[in-house]
């Protein structure tokens, strides 16, 4: 429990520091609040705290910019998982469905690196 109570602490801290960042992108050098609240499910997912791992990366995925197409696709396809590990069928299969429209419009040297 103690690893999870630092990684809790380490969250506040940088959303704190995202909060005091400049208002034009909300964002510390090239971290920005997508990216905060992808790292936010990476740590409830180690957690095991699923279903808020799951609002976590959807947070994530409304803060990103639709013309993120990799980082679009690597989100959808671990929120797709996450979906499917707790039983939403239905909302994987959308959530897949998002991930393919991306990885469709991503070329073969990105895409090497996406998997």
């Amino acid at each position: 429990m103690k690893d999870g109570r630092l990684a809790f602490t380490r969250l506040r801290e940088t959303e704190e520091a995202l909060s005091r960042a400049d208002n034009r992108r909300d964002a510390i050098g090239g971290y920005d609040r997508a990216a905060y609240e992808f790292h936010v499910s990476s740590v409830l997912y180690a957690l095991g705290d699923v279903p808020g791992c799951i609002e976590a990366m959807k947070a994530s995925n409304r803060a990103r910019l639709p013309l993120e197409k990799q980082g679009n696709a690597h989100a959808n396809g671990l929120l797709a998982q996450r979906q499917l590990e707790v039983g939403h069928l239905e909302a994987a299969c959308a959530t897949w469905d998002a991930f393919l429209d991306d990885y469709a419009t991503l070329s073969s040297a990105t895409r090497e690196r996406a998997n």
